[in-house]
């Protein structure tokens, strides 16, 4: 149920803040523990997963978009994980504009070291604090607030691909 009147009651302030805070603690605890065993941020880490979860490449607008992440720092992040030739660009073949990133096994190695420090971290600060049930019904939560915020599905990225290998799984936990 979303009230409009202000100010936000005390559970749901208290909801709030500590969403934000957890958020805040946790992502910056996952990219210290990357940058300190993988030489990765987690914004890098999270680009080579989503090329790895595609099938190894995906367009480049559809990684910002998945990620949440603006066309700026796509292009950032991908410039430093191609100069590491963890990753490389192509051309897409339909389309002159449209620019894919996709992964190299140098990244797809880089990927799967990172992973298990990942997940080993995601365990630790994040779902070891709550029950198999409560992680369900977060999920589901927190599901229901991306789909609203988002909207409605873009299919920008269905126009060209560069092989039918796959898609993105976003939530999908698995290194392949």
């Amino acid at each position: 149920m979303v009230r409009a009147s202000l100010p936000l009651s005390a559970v749901e302030g208290a909801a709030w803040s500590a969403f934000v805070r957890a958020h805040d603690l946790v992502t910056r605890r996952l990219d210290a523990d990357l940058r300190a065993a993988a030489d990765l941020t987690l914004s890098e880490f999270e680009i080579l997963l989503h090329l790895a979860w595609a099938g190894g490449e995906r367009r480049m607008a559809q990684i910002g978009q998945d990620l949440v992440l603006t066309g700026g720092g796509v292009t950032r992040i991908v410039a430093r994980l191609e100069k590491l030739g963890l990753i490389e660009r192509r051309s897409c073949p339909g389309d002159g504009r449209g620019v894919f990133a996709v992964l190299t096994e140098r990244g797809r190695a880089k990927q799967l070291t990172a992973h298990r420090i990942h997940v080993e971290g995601v365990r630790r600060l994040f779902l070891a604090h709550a029950s198999p049930r409560e992680l369900r019904t977060l999920g589901r939560i927190l599901g229901s607030v991306v789909n609203a915020a988002r909207g409605s599905k873009s299919a920008a990225d269905a126009a060209c691909a560069l092989d039918a290998r796959g898609s993105a799984r976003p939530g999908r936990n698995d290194s392949r």
